[in-house]
């Protein structure tokens, strides 16, 4: 392809446009997140070392690397295995375990469907706020204490974090099979709210 021919493309339709590159390392980052979440237990770990392997992409204006988000995972899992792994699978615990009794509280199945699921995207947006604000050198309690406070810092973000999350499972539950990518899209969001209101 001559040079001139690869200016005349759209940027999404240009595989050597940077767009194109951030779309193909959201869809690769999405499907390393479900290889490395097959454990079940993993997968905020898996999310958290995408987010942090798209930061160092876009810093390096280069691609993501498969070896940074296993990297990365890794090291989360080892720093902090309590807000990885451990959180993480109480709370999905916790969300199943309302998924089965509230139909029966409630007494309607749609209305627990939907408290359920309102309750799973807020907890959602915080836990991307969590992997957003992860770094390796930060203790486990200083990324709670930032996340926490973004949260009611930048609400715009934070609505918009709930909105990806609910977009996520209701996307996922309309075209399953976009399941092995769903995660890339989450990290990016969580990335891209990785900031601090002044």
């Amino acid at each position: 392809m001559s040079v001139a021919s690869k200016k005349r493309l759209p940027a999404l339709a240009n595989p050597y446009s940077a767009s194109f590159r951030l779309l193909s390392d959201t869809l690769l980052a999405g499907v390393i997140v479900l290889a490395l979440s097959i454990p079940l237990v993993t997968w905020f770990a898996a999310l958290t070392g995408a987010v942090a392997a798209l930061r160092d992409a876009h810093r390096a204006d280069g691609p993501v690397r498969v070896r940074a988000i296993v990297r990365y995972g890794v090291r989360s899992v080892r720093r902090h295995a309590l807000l990885t792994v451990l959180a993480p699978t109480v709370f999905v615990c916790f969300l199943l375990l309302d998924l089965l009794v509230l139909p029966h509280v409630v007494g309607d199945a749609r209305l627990a469907l939907v408290a359920v699921g309102v309750l799973a995207a807020g907890i959602g947006a915080f836990a991307l706020r969590i992997a957003g604000a992860w770094r390796d050198e930060r203790t486990a309690r200083e990324i709670v204490r930032i996340a926490w406070g973004r949260m009611s810092a930048d609400p715009v973000g934070s609505l918009m974090l709930f909105a990806a999350g609910a977009c996520a499972g209701l996307i996922v539950s309309f075209a399953p099979p976009l399941v092995f990518v769903m995660g890339g899209p989450l990290a990016l969001a969580a990335l891209a709210f990785d900031r601090d209101i002044a």
